[in-house]
């Protein structure tokens, strides 16, 4: 399993051009070459091959490119979300190698304890943006969502094109493809899987020379967690707001505290609550399921209710066998913590319709907990 940010691993892997795995040597020989163009912004990240030595080490060296270099990373928004969560890990990486980082973010969701505030990653109003991206040494454009900022930003700063990175985690194409005018533009464009590529493909889109699917990882600490035995519960967040440690519990008492019974196989579907997420469509299949089979111990968890209004309003549309399975208990609003409810879980189910997820963050977050994965096509 993939550790840490994937963007940060594949810059890695070009800096590491003579000895990087072979997946991604077309990769690091493509960005090597980049670096060699002497009008190139990106240039100026000077990024050169460095001798294999212990994993610390060649990190270390790798990412050493990157000091005192500044990079500006644009998100359209800073929601609790697999794209989001992908660009702040790789902001951490980036700092934490000594390079100065800040985001804008589009949708100016800058409340307090926000995404990138959790991380300590300093945030610049959006109006400066055009600004900051000037002047830094790389910019990396977030989703296809940012497509009408890149097209203003490049409209007035062409040159820019030369330090841009865009970031692509859709996969519905044809919902984005007519605002999509730079994507050809830009200095590299990097996406999730082949199958999201190939869907942007198919749309007949202009791409840059430099383009890539990377292939996203689950970030070190999570996969830290998930080893452990105890975990800490959503409702111990008290005890943190007041300075004393929150208690630790393990997936016995977690199930017991979510109504899940010894014998209850507990399944789980986490994302944010959308009709193609689809959380009806489990849940009609899960009371039809119980409707055949009353003994059946099947138990529902399911994440990601916007608010707890959303959350009773989906609750109150269900039957009683629905009921059965997902009440108030196993029906949880957006969380910052995924572990505990993985933990209790014995398998997961990626249940979004239409073309699916492009990647699907969540899938591999609970493959890493050891989770069987159940999938609809």
């Amino acid at each position: 399993m993939a550790r840490g940010s994937p963007l940060i691993d594949n810059w890695r892997g070009a800096c590491h051009r003579g000895t990087s795995p072979a997946p991604w040597r077309p990769f690091a020989d493509r960005v090597h070459g980049l670096m060699q163009q002497p009008q190139s912004a990106l240039s100026r990240l000077q990024i050169s091959p460095h001798s294999r030595q212990n994993h610390m080490h060649r990190e270390i060296g790798a990412l050493a490119c990157l000091r005192d270099k500044r990079i500006v990373l644009i998100s359209h928004d800073l929601a609790q979300a697999g794209s989001q969560l992908l660009l702040v890990e790789t902001a951490v990486r980036l700092r934490d190698a000594g390079a100065h980082v800040h985001l804008a973010t589009l949708a100016e969701d800058t409340r307090p304890g926000n995404l990138a505030a959790r991380n300590n990653i300093a945030i610049f109003p959006v109006a400066e943006s055009f600004r900051q991206c000037a002047s830094a040494d790389l910019v990396i454009a977030n989703t296809a969502v940012a497509a009408g900022w890149v097209n203003s930003y490049l409209r007035e700063h062409a040159v820019g094109a030369r330090s841009l990175v865009w970031w692509i985690h859709e996969i519905d194409a044809c919902s984005y493809a007519d605002q999509m005018n730079s994507l050809g533009l830009v200095a590299m464009a990097l996406f999730d899987s082949h199958a999201s590529l190939r869907s942007w493909a198919d749309a007949g889109l202009t791409f840059p020379p430099l383009t890539q699917v990377i292939h996203p990882g689950v970030d070190g600490a999570f996969v830290e967690k998930s080893t452990k035995s105890r975990f800490s519960y959503p409702g111990d967040g008290l005890l943190r707001r007041f300075g004393l440690t929150p208690r630790l519990h393990t997936r016995t008492k977690i199930r017991t505290i979510l109504g899940i019974a010894p014998e209850d196989f507990a399944i789980i579907l986490v994302g944010h609550f959308l009709e193609r997420k689809g959380q009806s469509l489990l849940m009609g299949t899960v009371s039809r399921l119980l409707s055949q089979y009353p003994r059946l111990p099947l138990k529902v968890i399911m994440v990601g209710f916007k608010s707890e209004k959303n959350k009773t309003a989906f609750l109150n549309q269900l039957n009683d066998v629905g009921r059965r399975a997902l009440d108030d208990h196993r029906a949880v609003t957006i969380v910052h913590d995924l572990t505990p409810y993985y933990a209790a879980s014995d398998a997961f189910v990626m249940n979004s319709q239409g073309l699916g997820e492009n990647f699907g963050r969540v899938t591999i977050e609970a493959m890493t907990f050891k989770l069987p994965v159940l999938g609809t096509d």
